[in-house]
């Protein structure tokens, strides 16, 4: 019972990994510690990314980033990333979207 509970709750964001495009270099996490944020250490990370990104012949860059998470979005739009799609289109959890970002490298 339990394992079709977790099937059933977790099959949207599996459905999220099925849209990730041939060619792009798919960011699943990044944290920064609170106490180090706005101190550059997400732009360093990012920085790295990208070059890791390019390194391995991808086109783009694609993350999913919580509608919540207004840091994180900040951060992303000042690399040149832009909002491609939201998920999900209805929702189903209350507080549970997230908006896949996207740059072409």
């Amino acid at each position: 019972m339990r394992m079709i509970a977790v099937s059933i709750l977790c099959a949207p964001l599996l459905r999220i990994i099925d849209t990730i495009a041939d060619g792009d270099f798919y960011l699943q996490a990044i944290a920064v510690d609170k106490e180090l944020r706005g101190e550059g250490v997400g732009s360093a990370l990012m920085d790295l990314i990208e070059d890791r990104a390019v390194a391995s012949g991808s086109v783009r860059l694609a993350l999913d980033v919580s509608a919540k998470n207004e840091g994180a979005r900040r951060l992303y739009e000042r690399r040149g990333m832009t909002v491609e799609s939201q998920w999900p289109k209805r929702v189903v959890i209350p507080g549970l979207r997230f908006f896949r970002m996207t740059k072409s490298l």
